[in-house]
Formats: structure tokens, sequence, C-alpha cells
């Protein structure tokens, strides 16, 4: 099964989320467009009478059942720096998620996460000068002034891994974790 595991945005339309469609040249009817081969709940291009359609709604109408998670626009990574042990982790995040989440996915390295004030180096707009600001873990990076300079690079060619926003990690002593 070649790529079967990997997303296929192509398949669907972006506007209607239903699998594409094309005219066949042979019959001149609508059908969906699956020059891979059919995949589930797809029906086939001819009438038969032996195809099943007891399994109501087809997967991709039926959220509830079948959707384990959603897909993201677009991700990044990030560096986060402890600024206590020096240590760095680099993480791939969602740009939709905000900080709460990615210190949830950060526990998994740093079981005291909880324990630390996030900051970052942000463009002051009023004085047109970048400051460590400390950051609102209900807000996306993006919202917090950490801006997504991925497209901007791949524009003009340059590696993604040139260009890594740090995300800096002050130990609170507050005794969350003992």
């Amino acid at each position: 099964m070649l790529g079967a595991s990997a997303p296929r945005p192509h398949r669907f339309d972006p506007e209607t989320k239903e699998p594409r469609r094309h005219v066949c040249p042979a019959t001149h009817l609508e059908r969906f467009y699956t020059p891979m081969g059919r995949f589930i709940h797809v029906p086939p291009p001819e009438p038969m009478s032996d195809w099943d359609t007891s399994f109501g709604l087809p997967w991709w109408k039926n959220a509830k059942k079948y959707q384990i998670g959603l897909l993201s626009e677009r991700t990044r990574v990030v560096r986060i720096r402890n600024v206590l042990t020096e240590q760095e982790d680099q993480i791939e995040v969602p740009t939709e998620e905000k900080l709460v989440e990615i210190r949830e996915r950060y526990l998994e390295l740093n079981a005291h996460a909880k324990s630390y004030t996030w900051k970052a180096l942000v463009l002051d707009t009023a004085t047109g000068t970048h400051a460590f600001q400390e950051l609102d873990l209900n807000m996306t990076l993006a919202e917090n002034g950490v801006p997504d300079e991925g497209p901007t690079f791949e524009d003009h060619h340059i590696p993604g891994d040139y260009y890594i926003p740090v995300l800096h990690v002050y130990w609170n002593d507050d005794l969350t974790v003992a």
C-alpha cells in the first residue's frame, strides 16, 4: 500500500470536504476521482447489486466515529531552552496550538514544566527593539508575538533549521512537584 499512512488532502475538494469528482471521458458521467484506486466508502464507478451501503455515513462525513484528531494547517519547530540547566529540546508544534498545550507536550521531556515561567524574545512595536517577554500560556505563539517566519525562509530557499524560535523557561521555586 503505497503511502497508505500519508495524508491525502489532494483526494478531497478543499471547499466541500468531499472526495474529488470528475467527468468520466468514456461515460460522460460525474463520478468520484480515484486515480490510485477506490478507498473505503467510495462507491464503485458502475452500478453494482452487491455493493453494501449499510455503513451509513461515509467516514469523511462521520467525524464523531472516525476522527481521532485535527489536521494542522501548518506546523513549526521550536526550541525550548531551560535557562537553569542549559538543556535545550526541539519539538514540532501545530501553529494553532496554545502554549499551555505545548507545555503539556514538554512535560514528557521535563516533569517540572508546570513550575516554569515561559519567555521569548519578542519585538516591541513601540520601540522597534526586541526584549524578553513573559508568554501568555492561553495564547498561541503568534498571538504572543513569536511569528512563524518559516514561509518567508521557504520562499527564499533558506533551510528550515536556519531560524527556529527559542522559548526560554525559567524555574519558579514553587514546589509543585516534590
